[in-house]
């Protein structure tokens, strides 16, 4: 797990709903191709956990069972 897992998974569970990485987990699942793609650029971990977060099934379960297990 990587630290783009990781807030993702605090902006999901409004753990965190003010930092920077919890703002940006939210823009990427608003972005449309093109700027999700421009994104990727600067920030591809983050741009890669949002789109499995979306598309892969089993990956938000997956990530919350890895969460509970560091916490």
């Amino acid at each position: 797990m990587n630290k783009a897992e990781e807030n993702l998974y605090y902006a999901m569970t409004e753990s965190d709903n003010s930092s920077f990485f919890a703002k940006l987990c939210r823009l990427i699942m608003k972005a449309d191709p093109i700027n999700k793609t421009l994104l990727g650029m600067i920030h591809p971990d983050y741009v890669d956990a949002v789109e499995k977060y979306q598309m892969q099934e089993g990956y938000w379960e997956e990530l919350c069972e890895k969460m509970e297990k560091k916490l």
